[in-house]
């Protein structure tokens, strides 16, 4: 008798139906009072307070570029140690709202804001 486990699916690319899961999906996410046209711009975005860095993620299209901004910038005061959970929790919390395409039951959780 098979393991229980190998009945499991895996989801191993985002790509096809699982396109949405993806940070780099086009799915317009409310951010700070911007909307970013992926949730990677907006993760990028969450971990700086640099004005100049934001900026940059917001004028870029390309998931890539705006990955890649982020990771140049300085992070926001009190990053690190778990901070960037806090941080991309208003994140998912918009993904999910603003994304149709993905059901509640995919994430196995309700995404909530924290302080």
């Amino acid at each position: 008798m098979p393991d229980e486990c190998t009945a499991i699916p895996v989801i191993d690319t985002f790509t096809g139906e699982y396109l949405f899961l993806s940070n780099f999906a086009a799915a317009p996410t409310p951010h700070r009072g911007w909307l970013y046209p992926a949730s990677e711009h907006a993760f990028a975005a969450a971990k700086t307070r640099d004005a100049a860095a934001i900026a940059a993620i917001r004028g870029t299209d390309d998931p890539a570029q705006a990955k890649r901004i982020g990771r140049a910038a300085p992070l926001g005061e009190g990053l690190g140690s778990g901070r960037q959970i806090r941080c991309a929790s208003p994140v998912l919390s918009a993904v999910a709202a603003v994304n149709s395409a993905a059901p509640e039951s995919t994430f196995g959780f309700t995404p909530r804001l924290t302080p």
